[in-house]
């Protein structure tokens, strides 16, 4: 949390709140938003300021479904997990309640594109050059996630190239210069279109025909196999994995494939008393990325979650006398 700056101007929780606070979402505050006043914790509140928003909440997930279906574990099994799962805290620390995450952050990820719905993705020639990282936080079914928001926003793939590599995270590390040049050659061809077609349909008609999906021959096999199930989809989150904050609703019996004892049932509406995630809705907060956004006033003070730009100007003609 301290190791961006000299150890005496880093946040502690203790001897000192009000400084430098190093995670990855302080890094992030301008587009997700300080935390209102009004949910301060005493650190914060000593702090005198609110730490950046949390874009993403575990609240209402049932971790375990998928495995409570098949019958890989007990009703008792399933409930203890979701008794016992909690969130953590301001500074990621464990903490034994669900993770509320805030709205407004999670709002601004989606706006900023930091949660990536694909929307805008139509705009530009992709070759995914990648590997596997089974169970880490750059995981390939990072992107299966991107192939089914690709299809989902535009009904098509064209625009998206894998490549495929056994090596984690690079793929086959002969082909870092060869995406490049690929790309190149694909970027030239774009450019070189004087035709009157819209971007998105020049970028699929002027995509060379050697630049297509491919594999080195020791991982075409295992190929499909990288798509990893997570924690939330086995909770029954949508395969775009793409709800960082889902909608709720009462939990129902017929929802679930064998019989809770009363009992049972009782017990689950005490560990879920707002509700279970309701994946057949839209995520709290869940939109598409609007571009282009600013995050700085003239002044130089933030503009949290960001604005729009305004057009961009048009230069004019000066008649000379």
């Amino acid at each position: 949390m301290g190791d961006c700056v000299p150890p005496e101007a880093a946040y502690n929780p203790d001897t000192n709140p009000g400084g430098v606070r190093c995670s990855v979402l302080d890094y992030m505050i301008n587009v997700l938003g300080p935390r209102p006043q009004s949910v301060w914790t005493d650190v914060e509140k000593a702090a005198g300021r609110g730490f950046a928003g949390a874009p993403f909440a575990n609240e209402g997930i049932q971790f375990g479904l998928g495995a409570l279906r098949q019958g890989v574990i007990t009703p008792a099994e399933f409930l203890d997990l979701n008794a016992k799962i909690g969130g953590f805290g301001i500074d990621a620390q464990q903490v034994p309640e669900r993770l509320a995450g805030d709205d407004f952050a999670i709002a601004n990820a989606y706006r900023s594109g930091a949660i990536n719905e694909g929307n805008n993705l139509d705009q530009v020639p992709i070759i995914d050059h990648a590997g596997p990282d089974p169970g880490l936080a750059h995981d390939y079914v990072h992107t299966w996630w991107m192939r089914d928001r690709l299809m989902r926003e535009q009904g098509h793939l064209d625009n998206h190239v894998l490549w495929f590599g056994p090596t984690p995270l690079i793929g086959d590390t002969g082909w870092a210069t060869e995406a490049m040049l690929a790309m190149d050659r694909w970027l030239a061809a774009i450019e070189a279109d004087t035709s009157q077609k819209a971007l998105p349909q020049k970028i699929v008609d002027d995509k060379p025909e050697d630049i297509t999906d491919r594999c080195t021959a020791t991982v075409c096999e295992q190929y499909v196999a990288t798509r990893y199930e997570t924690p939330r989809s086995v909770a029954g989150g949508p395969k775009t994995g793409d709800v960082n904050k889902c909608q709720l609703k009462p939990p129902a019996r017929e929802d679930y494939p064998l019989t809770f004892t009363d009992a049972d049932f009782a017990r689950l509406q005490e560990i879920f008393p707002k509700g279970v995630c309701d994946w057949s809705k839209p995520g709290i907060g869940q939109q598409g990325a609007i571009p282009w956004m600013t995050y700085q006033r003239r002044s130089g003070k933030p503009v949290y979650g960001g604005r729009p730009l305004p057009r961009e100007p048009r230069s004019k003609r000066i008649r000379r006398r």
